[in-house]
This record gives structure tokens, sequence and C-alpha cells, in this order.
């Protein structure tokens, strides 16, 4: 038998991969090939286990779509943040010219 050690990293989290990665290891048998013997008469018999391990070590990553990457797909995240930031400064000016419009025509 071989023991062959594994890594995982997992990045859940849905904001950022960078906020709470999580490790874990385990162990995994591999069982190599098996040696067939014959008993002979008058012996006792015996049982031989070969335990080693294996110099392989596999690192696994399992990364999950999260936000950030999903604006970055739909055209960089500056570009998004920049068209959230024009709405809302439309939104408020439009209000703002509101607001004066009104106080220029009922209180002055």
């Amino acid at each position: 038998m071989t023991f062959q050690r594994n890594f995982v990293t997992t990045m859940d989290h849905w904001l950022s991969d960078l906020i709470s990665p999580k490790n874990f290891e385990f162990y995994k048998i591999v069982i190599s090939q098996n040696t067939v013997g014959y008993v002979k008469p008058n012996i006792n018999d015996m049982l031989s286990i070969f335990f080693t391990n294996d110099p392989d070590e596999i690192y696994i990553t399992r990364e999950r779509l999260n936000l950030v990457d999903i604006l970055s797909m739909s055209g960089g995240f500056a570009s998004i943040l920049m068209l959230f930031l024009r709405i809302l400064a439309k939104f408020y000016s439009n209000q703002y010219l509101q607001e004066k419009l009104i106080s220029k025509m009922f209180f002055t």
C-alpha cells in the first residue's frame, strides 16, 4: 500500500478569492501490485504488508466564480465602476437641477 498526500485549497467566498481560502490535507491509499506466494506444508503462514509513502504530492485548487471575476469579464472592474458612478451622478444632477429650479421659482 502506498499513502499519497493531497492538498486542497478552496476559494469559495462570493466576493473575492483572497478573503477566506481554506486549506485541507488528506491522504489517499493507493494499492500497489499484489504479490502472490505459495504456502509450503509444515511451515507457519506469514503475512507481509508493505507501507510506503508516495513521493508525489497532489495539489488541488477549487475556485468559484465570484463578483469581482464577473465584473472583470464583463468589461473590466474599473469600467463597471465608472458606469455605476455615471448613473448615480446623472440621478443626483437631475435631482439637484429640480431643486435649484424649484427654489428659484418659488423662493426668490
